[in-house]
């Protein structure tokens, strides 16, 4: 079991967070304002930890970026040394504003989180699906895909276990810069959700023959 720290507390982290209390994992959430954040919580907060960001970390192996992308360094600028620790960036870094990506197209949000913690090891996944349907990620009897991607060979292992727990299936798309595809993903899945009226109960599958 793994001791798992997801900074950010809304929908995002706290489903998650419900998915892997339920497979026996230790949960730490971590929030700019923990007290605030557990009478939020309600009677989640029984089962789990909450801490600032930098004491959430600590106590992690593993650290998930569940907060907006705009929130994305000064988050992790709060949370101290990340050394050795695997980050999962479920970030989509598009600008609300201007509705266009956030950053340059030769590099990705993913690229710039390596670069803001460079003894961590970064993987970038679980940008494309909608937080509802973390808790049941099955379509017309297809497990969604969860298409991840990174530098390092253990912690995408470790990710790809966590993805299967939760009845994904897990694709490696090979090293972090792929996360800019990955992020294209994302947006187009957004537009298709958002735009094209498709609604949110969508995922996208790789089907093999």
């Amino acid at each position: 079991m793994l001791s798992i720290c997801i900074l950010g507390t809304g929908r995002m982290a706290t489903t998650l967070a419900r998915c892997w209390l339920e497979k026996g994992h230790t949960i730490i959430l971590g929030s700019r304002d923990p007290q605030a954040a557990r009478t939020r919580l309600g009677a989640l907060a029984e089962q789990l930890s909450v801490g600032d960001f930098a004491s959430a970390c600590a106590r992690a192996e593993v650290i998930v970026l569940a907060v907006p992308w705009d929130a994305a360094r000064d988050v992790l600028a709060a949370c101290g040394a990340l050394d050795g620790k695997i980050i999962i960036d479920t970030t989509n870094p598009w600008s609300p504003a201007t509705d266009r990506p956030d950053v340059d197209p030769n590099t990705s949000g993913a690229e710039e989180i390596a670069r803001m913690v460079p003894e961590a090891h970064v993987v970038k996944a679980l940008n494309g699906i909608f937080w509802k349907n973390l808790l049941d990620p099955t379509f017309s009897g297809l497990r969604a895909s969860m298409f991840y991607c990174g530098d390092d060979d253990s912690a995408k292992s470790t990710v790809a276990e966590l993805a299967l727990e939760m009845n994904f299936d897990p694709i490696d798309c090979g090293p972090l810069p792929r996360a800019r595809i990955l992020e294209s993903m994302g947006l187009l899945w957004a537009r298709l959700a958002f735009e094209q009226g498709m609604g949110t109960d969508i995922a996208m599958i790789l089907v093999r023959r």
